[in-house]
């Protein structure tokens, strides 16, 4: 059994995360660890005992809102009940403290909603994209209009560096859903002999009735974004799987071009970001 921690701010956006991590879990049999990050300040004329006592208080008062909000999320739900806890914690820098916790516990997962399409700032929001830049742990980012369904087809975009070792960390967490896995691959020189022998040797070691293989001409004139996007539009995959460096700006190079300053990713795909260096 896994462990996902799930983040929320007591927003209608963050429940789309809580409902994915809600599916995952029933279908996966994991863990779920709810968590609440509580921003308690400390006046400066008060005493470290009445601080104390007032954070404490807050810590109890935002739990017991925690466990109702989750506790109604997970009727309205109509999945299979999941073993669950709520968690308050003072917190005041969201990235470093989710993930120290996410750490503690050994959480496989962190799961946080998205706000929305448009800039980069607006897709994932700020604590979205310092987790995804900065997280050990693998985080799956959810959108605000995601619909629960079950999550059975997932893709896992790939640049074929590092295969076999990220292959079996997609495949760990699709045969704990049970679900298939498309393995998407755009190369630019796709025509070249040394090029289809590489896919076909690809094909030949790890193609079975679960891992299934596309690959694609990518269009230099268009980012990465676009070709996933629209590939993503038509087939309408349960999960979108990418892993990268946390070496060098992440966004920079999945998101931006030389011409496009903005990218509206799908608003509507979740998306589960490993870390290369980070892989078991």
């Amino acid at each position: 059994m896994g462990k996902i921690l799930v983040t929320t701010d007591f927003s209608s956006n963050s429940k789309a995360g809580i409902r994915f991590a809600i599916q995952l879990a029933s279908q996966a049999g994991h863990e779920l660890v709810f968590y609440y990050a509580a921003e308690i300040l400390k006046p400066t004329s008060w005493s470290p005992e009445r601080y104390k006592n007032y954070a404490a208080s807050e810590i109890a008062r935002h739990q017991k809102k925690l466990e109702q909000f989750i506790a109604v999320i997970c009727k309205k739900s109509n999945l299979s009940p999941v073993k669950y806890t709520c968690v308050v914690q003072i917190a005041v820098e969201f990235g470093s403290y989710v993930v120290s916790y996410a750490e503690k516990i050994k959480a496989d997962f962190i799961c946080i909603s998205t706000r929305g399409a448009g800039k980069i700032e607006k897709l994932f929001g700020t604590n979205a994209s310092t987790l995804i830049a900065t997280s050990s742990v693998p985080v799956i980012v959810v959108p605000y209009t995601y619909r629960v369904k079950s999550i059975n087809n997932i893709w896992y975009a790939s640049d074929l560096q590092n295969f076999e070792l990220e292959i079996k960390s997609v495949g760990k967490f699709a045969s704990a859903l049970k679900a298939k896995i498309k393995v998407l691959h755009y190369e630019i020189l796709l025509h070249l002999k040394e090029n289809k022998d590489k896919f076909a040797e690809l094909e030949s070691k790890y193609s079975s009735e679960v891992i299934h293989f596309q690959f694609k001409k990518l269009d230099i004139e268009y980012p990465l974004t676009y070709h996933i996007q629209r590939d993503i539009k038509k087939a309408k995959p349960s999960l979108l799987i990418l892993f990268t460096k946390q070496d060098r700006s992440w966004f920079d190079r999945f998101f931006l071009s030389s011409d496009a300053a903005e990218i509206a990713f799908d608003s509507k795909t979740p998306m589960l970001v490993y870390r290369k260096n980070k892989l078991k």
